[in-house]
C-alpha cells in the first residue's frame, strides 16, 4: 500500500506551493495530475500524495517541475485570498448544516464550561492564601467582577449570533445544494472538469494543426507553381538567345558571302547594259502548239500527329524540355495507362489517362482510350462526353497535320465507341446513327487503322479489335 510522502507548503496572496520529497524514483516514473480542487502525485507503487485543497485554483497556469527528489508544484489562486489550511477538513466539510450547527454549539458549550472551571479553580487558589483581610476581600471581590464580565461577554456573543442567524441559514442552504456528499463525489467531480479542460486544449491543438497543415499546403503549390513558372520562362528565355544567335550567325554568312563575291567596275557596267537592253527588247510569243501539262504530287507529310504537334508522343520523346518531375510528363501517365489497360485493370487505365490529360488538355489519344475504358466500367455517358471531346479536337485539327488515312482512321473509332456507348445506354437511334458513321469511315480493307505512331512505327491501340467488332455489327443492330 503507498504511503503519504512527507511534504511542506507556502503560500502568498496569490498563489501555492507545494514541495513534496519521492525518493528512489527518476522523473519520467511520477505522475502529477492538477485540477481546480484536487492534486496529486503518484509514484507507484510506493508514493501516493492526495491533496484536496480548500479553495479552486487556476489549472491553465498551474505548473510542476522535478528537480532531484523534489517535486516542486505551483498552484495559482483562483481568488486573492490567504488560505487558513492547505487542505479541507474532513470531519466538518461534508456535513450538513444542520450538524454542522450542532457541532459549533457543542464546541461553544465545551469553551465556556472551560472557562468556568478555570475560573472555579483561580476562586479557590485564592481563597487558600494566607493574606490579610483587605486583601482577602479583594480576592473575594475579583471572582464576582470575572462572573460579570463573562456573562456579558457571553449575552454579547448570544446576541451576534441571532443578528447572523438567518444569514448563516441562507449561506448553508445555498452550499449544501453545490456542496458534494462524500469526498470521492468532490474528486470525481474535479476529475471531471479537469478532463473536459484537456480535451478541450486538445480539440483546439488539432484545430490549429488543420489550418497550418492546410496553410502549409497552399503555400507547396504556390511554390510549385512558381518553380514551374521560373522553368517556362528559363526555357522561353533560351529560346529568343538560340533564336538571336541564329539571326546573327545568319547575318555573318550573308555579309561572307557578299565579300567572296565583289565583282570589279566593269562587270557592273556590263550588268547595267544587259539589264537596259533586256527591259526594251519584247519577248518572242510561245508557241501554243508545244504547251504541255505536268502532274506534280506532293509528298505527305511523314511526322504527324493527332492534333497539334504538342499532342503526340514522339514531340515528347525529341523535345529537349525535361520537367521537375518525371510525373509532370504526359507520357509517363500514358504508358503507366497502357500497362494498366493490358492487365485489364480499367480503373486504374482511366485514372491514369485523366491525369495525362490533365497535363496536356489536347492528347487526343488518351481522351479515346479513357472513353473505351469508361465502356468497359459501364460508365456509357462519361464515355460519350470523351467521345464528343475526341471528335472536337480532331475536328480542330489543321489538315496539314495529318494524312487522310489516319483521320479517317480516327473518326471510324471515335464514332464507333460513342455508337457503342450510346447503345448500351439505351440511346438506339443515336448510337445506330454513329455506327454508320463508323462504317462510312472504315478503310478499304475493313479495318480502322490508327495503331501507328507519327513516324509510322506500330504503336499500342487498347481497342482496336473492339473497334471492328463493333463495326462489323451494325447490320444486327440495323435488323434490331
Amino acid at each position: 500500500m503507498p504511503v503519504t510522502p512527507i511534504f511542506d507548503w507556502e503560500q502568498s496572496l496569490l498563489d501555492v506551493t507545494v514541495r513534496a520529497t519521492i525518493k528512489g524514483f527518476k522523473a519520467d516514473a511520477i505522475d502529477v495530475f492538477v485540477s481546480d480542487v484536487f492534486v496529486k502525485v503518484n509514484a507507484a507503487p510506493t508514493y501516493l500524495l492526495a491533496l484536496d485543497l480548500l479553495h479552486p485554483i487556476i489549472v491553465e497556469k498551474s505548473s510542476f517541475r522535478i528537480e532531484g527528489q523534489i517535486v516542486k508544484i505551483t498552484l495559482p489562486k483562483a481568488t486573492e485570498q490567504i488560505w487558513d489550511t492547505l487542505c479541507i477538513d474532513r470531519r466538518t466539510f461534508f456535513l450538513s448544516p444542520e450538524e454542522r450547527r450542532a457541532k459549533e454549539e457543542n464546541e461553544k458549550k465545551d469553551e465556556k464550561s472551560q472557562a468556568t472551571a478555570a475560573a472555579a479553580a483561580t476562586k479557590a487558589k485564592l481563597n487558600t492564601t494566607e493574606a490579610g483581610a483587605t486583601e482577602e476581600s479583594r480576592v473575594e471581590e475579583l471572582p464576582s467582577d470575572e462572573d460579570e464580565a463573562e456573562a456579558e461577554a457571553n449575552k454579547k456573543g448570544d446576541d451576534a449570533a441571532s443578528e447572523t442567524k438567518y444569514n448563516v441559514e441562507d449561506e448553508d442552504e445555498e452550499d449544501s445544494i453545490n456542496r458534494p456528499k462524500t469526498l470521492n463525489d468532490r474528486r470525481r467531480a474535479a476529475i471531471r472538469r479537469a478532463e473536459a479542460l484537456y480535451n478541450t486544449r486538445l480539440d483546439s491543438r488539432e484545430r490549429q494543426k488543420a489550418v497550418e497543415k492546410k496553410r502549409m499546403h497552399s503555400e507547396q503549390w504556390e511554390l510549385e507553381r512558381q518553380q514551374r513558372q521560373a522553368i517556362i520562362d528559363k526555357v522561353a528565355k533560351e529560346k529568343a538567345e538560340e533564336q538571336q544567335r541564329l539571326y546573327e550567325w545568319e547575318e555573318t554568312e550573308k555579309a561572307k558571302t557578299a565579300a567572296k563575291n565583289l565583282k570589279s567596275p566593269a562587270d557592273i557596267a556590263m550588268l547595267a547594259a544587259a539589264a537596259s537592253a533586256s527591259s526594251s527588247s519584247t519577248p518572242a510569243v510561245r508557241n501554243v502548239g508545244e504547251t504541255a501539262n505536268f502532274t506534280i504530287n506532293f509528298t505527305p507529310k511523314s511526322l504527324t500527329a493527332p492534333t497539334r504537334s504538342r499532342g503526340d508522343e514522339d514531340y515528347y520523346r525529341r523535345s529537349k524540355y525535361r520537367p521537375v518531375s518525371v510525373e509532370d510528363s504526359p507520357m509517363f501517365w500514358k504508358e503507366r495507362a497502357d500497362k494498366a489497360y493490358r492487365a485489364r485493370d480499367f480503373r486504374a487505365a482511366a485514372e491514369a489517362y485523366t491525369e495525362s490529360i490533365k497535363r496536356d488538355g489536347v492528347f487526343l489519344s488518351c481522351v479515346a482510350n479513357r472513353a473505351a475504358c469508361r465502356i468497359q466500367l459501364h460508365e456509357y455517358a462519361k464515355a460519350i462526353d470523351d467521345c464528343d471531346l475526341a471528335l472536337t479536337l480532331l475536328a480542330n485539327t489543321p489538315a496539314s497535320d495529318t494524312t487522310q488515312q489516319r483521320y479517317k482512321a480516327q473518326m471510324c473509332k471515335l464514332h464507333a465507341r460513342r455508337g457503342a456507348a450510346k447503345c448500351w445506354a439505351g440511346q438506339h437511334a443515336a448510337g445506330l446513327e454513329d455506327l454508320r458513321l463508323a462504317v462510312a469511315y472504315r478503310s478499304t480493307d475493313g479495318s480502322p487503322d490508327g495503331g501507328t505512331d507519327a513516324s509510322g512505327n506500330p504503336s499500342y491501340s487498347p481497342e482496336a479489335a473492339a473497334d471492328a467488332a463493333l463495326v462489323s455489327d451494325v447490320a444486327t443492330l440495323e435488323a434490331y
